[in-house]
């Protein structure tokens, strides 16, 4: 259990979501104007581990699901446009 294990969790429901979102992730520091993207990501999670460990709920895990999916995209569409 953990943080890690909670925001991989909720974050990534599946596999096949981790691998694109990871993949996003991975393709967002390639580009200059996807790094607000990055911080915003970084700054959450610090923000994230000290209320998670009072509170131990995943509710809070919410506000950053927009950005996880955007990445999640991201991955998506590069590793498509790849195989066609």
């Amino acid at each position: 259990h953990g943080a890690g294990g909670v925001i991989f969790g909720y974050l990534t429901f599946s596999l096949p979501l981790t691998v694109f979102f990871i993949w996003g992730l991975l393709m967002s520091l390639k580009k200059a104007g996807l790094w607000p993207l990055i911080l915003l990501l970084l700054i959450w999670v610090a923000a994230f581990t000290p209320i998670f460990h009072v509170f131990f709920t995943g509710r809070h895990l919410f506000p950053i699901l927009p950005v996880i999916i955007i990445l999640t995209a991201i991955g998506l569409k590069d590793i498509t446009s790849k195989v066609s």
